[in-house]
C-alpha cells in the first residue's frame, strides 16, 4: 500500500522519537537496537520496503542531535561511541574512492570523445582528473601521508596543506 507524503514522514519522526528515547539512558553507548524493535515502531520493515525510512531518521539524529548509530549486518542498529565513529570515516574513504573509480571508468566508455563539443570535452576531462585524484586520494598510502602530517601538528589540516602533500615529493 502507498503512503502519502505525510504519512512517510511521521513514520521517519517515529523512529527518531523511539532512536532518541533510546540515547537518554546512561547505559545508551553500545547499546544495540534491533531491526525486529524498529520494524514494530512503524508497523513496516526497517530493512526492506521502508529501509529509506530508517535511513531519513538516522541522518536526521545525526545531523541534528549529534548522535552516531551503526549497522550491524542483520541485527539491528548500535549507538557508536566515540572509537567506533572514528573508525566510519574509513569505510567513507573507501565508498568515496570505489565511487571515484566507477565514475572515471564510466567517463572512459565515451564512445566518440571527438564528437563531443569543446565545453563536454573540458567537462570529460575534468570530471576524469578530479576523480582520478580522489581515487588516489582514497588510497591507503595516501592517508598514511596525511597520519604523518597531522602526526606532527596534532591538528586538523587546512586543504590547501593536505593537497600540498601530494604535488611534490615527501622530504626525508
Amino acid at each position: 500500500m502507498l503512503k502519502t507524503i505525510a504519512a512517510q514522514s511521521v513514520d521517519t519522526r517515529l523512529l527518531i522519537e523511539h532512536l532518541l528515547a533510546a540515547t537518554e539512558q546512561a547505559t545508551a553507548i553500545g547499546k544495540l537496537l534491533p531491526y525486529a524493535s524498529l520494524t514494530a515502531v512503524i508497523s513496516r520493515d526497517v530493512q526492506d520496503e521502508a529501509s529509506w525510512v530508517l535511513r531519513s531518521a538516522l541522518h536526521r539524529i545525526e545531523a541534528d542531535y549529534d548522535v552516531v548509530f551503526g549497522p550491524i549486518r542483520g541485527v539491528g542498529i548500535k549507538l557508536l561511541d566515540d572509537h567506533e565513529i572514528i573508525g566510519t570515516a574509513g569505510m567513507s574513504l573507501t565508498k568515496s574512492r570505489r565511487a571515484a573509480k566507477r565514475g572515471r571508468e564510466r567517463l572512459h566508455r565515451v564512445k566518440d570523445f571527438k564528437a563531443l563539443s569543446q565545453d563536454e570535452k573540458i567537462l570529460h576531462n575534468s570530471f576524469v582528473s578530479l576523480l582520478g585524484a580522489i581515487e588516489s586520494l582514497g588510497k591507503s598510502r595516501s592517508v598514511a601521508r596525511v597520519e604523518g602530517a597531522v602526526r606532527q601538528t596534532l591538528a586538523v589540516l587546512p586543504i590547501a596543506r593536505t593537497l600540498a602533500l601530494f604535488t611534490s615529493e615527501p622530504k626525508s
